[in-house]
């Protein structure tokens, strides 16, 4: 039962919330992870489910033995590494799960994978205490909405709504609002765009024009923005419902006005992550231009595979690389000097050119565009076809394009100051509305 599907958004996720509701408080985390339990067995099955069970018991045994071994440090750091190897095997199994197993990964495997590990990193450091009872942790894992597309959350940062799950109508209707909204994003405009993206792609490199290109890799840019923004608000929605808050996971990328804004926008939470835990531990920018050099293509190396472990998303870390090591050695003193507006040009191509290691099945075929795109070879500045696509998709990128650029939100804070007590009339009948059109596009 996707989290998108007409039997989710009408049947199970109001069932959900009237039964929670029904148990007494401190029943409604088990409750809910009960119910996040069915809806990834109903979707995935038991094998998957019981790999995902797995990896957090694992973890929370070894935050346990963390707690049994508080004085003894050797041992700890065996404990801990042992959770860092039980985590790196995990992704290289994703990356060798298609090719071995013909299929798809689990669900949620990766998010799954970075909480626990991030609970035993902080039970190891101190930040967090284990619990004899695994069921926050579980929940923390398991919530079914942001197995699809997270965020990642922190233990510590959460544990408080999860152990106190209250439902307070105001909270359903803030959640329900974001929640159509991300639907919105993902059903309409992301579904929709990512098609156009794979029917450019599918055009012979014999027939590949130069616009063709550049439009294939805006296609791809701002479906991967309205798909996983989507998912990760219809995520966030759902559990405000529940009152339980996550963090916003991509804050309008493309308004960045340099490289690494960019990546503080863009999958947030797993940047947080990745800096917190592995950037910063390596000594961050504070050593020699090799060492922080390493640093930072390690952390960008990282983020890229977070997409998929192949060769392209290597190539995708070191090109922004490249950009943030400029930016910080050589920019860092005039950066600010230069008008927002070109800043913004330079972002927005550097990002845009970096879509084509995304785009690409390999190295090969990203080369190749990128010498379509730079006039390198021979090629036509567009045809008839990308003008008949384009003529038939333009009000939804024209939509997609102002929505990525913060129009949408800029235009509701401007009407909440100016008419506060209509504005939230309005908001409500107009997320009324935005669910009417998306259950009739999904009829």
């Amino acid at each position: 039962m996707p989290l998108y599907s007409l039997s989710y958004i009408y049947l199970y996720l109001p069932a959900m919330l009237l039964l929670v509701g029904l148990f007494p408080v401190r029943l409604r985390a088990a409750a809910l992870l009960s119910a996040s339990i069915l809806s990834y067995f109903w979707l995935e099955g038991s094998s998957n489910l019981v790999l995902l069970l797995s990896v957090l018991l694992f973890d929370w045994l070894m935050s346990g033995l963390l707690e049994h071994c508080d004085r003894l440090p050797r041992v700890r750091q065996i404990i801990l590494w042992c959770a860092i190897g039980k985590s790196a095997l995990v992704f290289l199994l994703i990356g060798l799960w298609d090719p071995l197993f013909q299929q798809s990964a689990p669900l949620g495997i990766g998010v799954v994978c970075l909480t626990s590990l991030g609970y035993v990193i902080d039970c190891y450091n101190g930040y967090a205490l284990w619990e004899r009872s695994p069921i926050h942790l579980l929940l923390l894992g398991l919530f079914f909405p942001k197995l699809y597309a997270g965020p990642i959350v922190s233990y510590g940062r959460t544990i408080g709504k999860l152990c106190i799950i209250r439902i307070r109508l105001v909270n359903i209707g803030e959640g329900y609002g974001l929640f159509v909204r991300g639907l919105v994003k993902k059903v309409l405009i992301g579904d929709t765009i990512i098609g156009l993206f794979w029917t450019l792609k599918a055009v012979p490199f014999y027939e590949t024009y130069v616009l063709t290109v550049w439009v294939m890799l805006l296609t791809l840019a701002l479906a991967l923005f309205f798909l996983l923004s989507g998912m990760c608000d219809m995520a966030r929605g759902i559990a405000l419902m529940f009152g339980i808050e996550l963090p916003e996971n991509f804050q309008h990328p493309y308004n960045s006005l340099s490289i690494n804004e960019f990546f503080s926008r863009f999958n947030s939470t797993v940047n947080r992550f990745i800096r917190r835990h592995v950037y910063l531990n390596l000594g961050g920018a504070k050593g020699s231009f090799p060492s922080s050099a390493s640093n930072i293509l390690l952390a960008t190396i990282l983020m890229g595979l977070w997409f998929g472990i192949r060769i392209n998303m290597v190539l995708w870390g070191a090109y922004f690389t490249v950009f943030l090591l400029i930016e910080r050695y050589v920019l860092q003193k005039y950066l600010e000097l230069i008008p927002p507006l070109f800043r913004w040009l330079y972002s927005t191509f550097v990002i845009l050119v970096s879509f084509v290691f995304l785009a690409g099945d390999g190295p090969s075929q990203s080369l190749r565009y990128l010498q379509v795109m730079f006039g390198l070879v021979r090629a036509a500045m567009f045809d008839k076809n990308l003008l008949y696509l384009l003529n038939s998709n333009w009000l939804v990128l024209l939509i997609a394009g102002l929505w990525a650029c913060g129009l949408p939100r800029l235009v509701s804070n401007i009407a909440r100051k100016l008419l506060p007590r209509v504005w939230p009339v309005v908001g409500a009948l107009g997320n009324v509305a935005l669910l009417v059109v998306v259950t009739a596009y999904l009829l």
